[in-house]
């Protein structure tokens, strides 16, 4: 679920006038959230790689 947080957050940023760094600052939140998420979903690390 980060993961695609995180992929529609770049997309809305690559768009969006963020002067302020409101939308850098969330998508700085779910690089933080989504080692963690990972780790309490016990998600194998493989499922985590892209290739």
């Amino acid at each position: 679920m980060t993961h695609k947080a995180l992929s529609s957050s770049l997309t809305v940023i690559a768009r969006a006038d963020d002067s302020s760094g409101i939308i850098a600052g969330a998508c700085r939140r779910l690089l933080e959230l989504h080692p963690q998420a990972a780790t309490a979903a016990r998600t194998p690390v493989g499922n985590l790689i892209e290739g």
